[in-house]
């Protein structure tokens, strides 16, 4: 029995939805690249990593969705399409151009949660301050994340044995993981930023 997330394809009357979407994460680049223009020029800073990472981010899901609708793929990778149990290959660099902007995502808020527990952090013990275990939390988490996303890609890539069922499944459960700490994290220090505020 084969597992399938086949969405039909792309409809003429679609490309329109395509191509909005593109505009619209087009519009939050060029407004974060903007921003980063303005600010002065006194090296890397929280605000302009995040103004980056903010900018990457929507510039490739703008190209994705302008890719989407011109090339007309599939938005999810389809599992066990040929029924070998294999994974289906022409469809990986389109699983990567859709993925990678979730996983800067996940960069970007997380080093807004570690902006904001440094803030809380400072205003609430002035005296002894913990920011010196912020920086390589944030490091260590992202270099965990990302070396867990290069394993799962390359093993859909590269492991012709593998059930891509259980791949894309390790997938799903590690963007449902970043996602929810992402949230945990910004309702944990934004509720405590307020309240210090």
């Amino acid at each position: 029995m084969s597992v399938s997330f086949d969405i039909p394809r792309i409809k003429d009357e679609n490309n329109y939805t395509w191509l909005l979407l593109g505009s619209c994460y087009f519009v939050i680049a060029s407004v974060a690249s903007k921003q980063i223009y303005n600010l002065p020029s006194a090296g890397v800073t929280k605000q302009k990593l995040f103004l980056y990472l903010t900018a990457s981010t929507s510039m490739i899901r703008a190209a994705f969705f302008v890719f989407m609708q011109v090339e007309d793929h599939n938005l999810y990778l389809a599992i066990d399409r040929d029924h070998t149990g294999t994974p289906d290959h022409h469809e990986f660099p389109i699983m990567v151009f859709n993925n990678l902007p979730g996983y800067i995502f996940f960069s970007t808020y997380s080093l807004l949660v570690a902006y904001w527990a440094e803030i809380v952090d400072r205003a609430q013990n002035p005296a002894f301050s913990l920011n010196f275990a912020l920086h390589p939390i944030f490091y260590g988490l992202n270099v965990v994340v990302y070396i867990y996303v290069i394993v799962i890609w390359t093993l859909f890539w590269q492991c012709h044995t593998c059930k891509e069922k259980y791949l894309l499944a390790a997938q799903l459960w590690g963007f449902t993981a970043l996602y929810l700490s992402a949230v945990v994290g910004v309702l944990f220090f934004g509720g405590r930023l307020y309240r210090t505020c």
